[in-house]
């Protein structure tokens, strides 16, 4: 950037100038925007004013207090290791360097919220490596979801109540959710409300409990 540009005298002083009003344009963004490095520590390079109030921060060095001044100290703890993983994974194989993640924060005075993250990982000669990041609150969006959720899970009681396992597949994502297990099949899934493979299932079911005969026919209907 500008910023980081060695002292040539007054013929940088257009780009140092470029370089302020493009923080005074990203402090006026409605969206939360930080950068930081991709590295061990994950330094926090700059953070808007708008994240500054997702966080429920005051300023700048309150900020830095209350996360340490690195996206781990963003992240929930219960979070954390799960987003890392899958924002590289995500990176490694999109050839543009995008992510795009979801995860809880905890702000300033200990109230939760998720957060909706957009991420571009950059290798800049200035800077190193470091991500470009978007975020907006997605609480209110996650509220909706489960409280849709939770009316279709109690229509599929209502009518269901006579099944001992009641599942949901969503074929397009190779993804099964299970809503009530039996012991037959609780051992395949980590708890309730989590998903799984299809795949995963279909195959475990079919060798655990179907008779040999018919497991072929089955797998091919299902």
């Amino acid at each position: 950037s500008a910023l980081d540009a060695p002292d040539r005298g007054n013929s940088d002083l257009p780009h140092i100038q470029a370089g302020l009003n493009m923080i005074k344009f990203m402090d006026q963004m409605p969206g939360g925007f930080f950068i930081y490095r991709a590295d061990e520590e994950e330094e926090i390079i700059y953070a808007n004013k708008a994240l500054l109030r997702i966080f429920n921060c005051s300023d700048m060095e309150e900020f830095r207090r209350h996360t340490g001044n690195s996206f781990r100290g963003i992240v929930h703890p219960e979070d954390l290791n799960a987003v890392e993983e899958s924002i590289w994974e995500q990176i490694s194989q999109n050839q543009h360097h995008l992510d795009y993640v979801e995860y809880r924060i905890i702000q300033k005075g200990g109230q939760i919220r998720w957060i909706e993250d957009y991420g571009h990982f950059i290798h800049s000669k200035t800077s190193g490596n470091i991500f470009y990041v978007f975020i907006g609150d997605a609480t209110e969006k996650k509220r909706r979801l489960e409280a849709q959720h939770t009316q279709r899970l109690e229509v599929i009681e209502g009518l269901s109540i006579d099944y001992e396992s009641i599942l949901y597949a969503d074929l397009d994502r190779n993804e099964i959710l299970p809503y009530r297990l039996s012991s037959r099949v609780s051992h395949m899934f980590e708890k309730l409300f989590y998903t799984s493979t299809y795949d995963h299932f279909i195959t475990d079911y079919v060798e655990a409990w179907v008779y040999p005969e018919d497991r072929e026919t089955l797998r091919r209907s299902m």
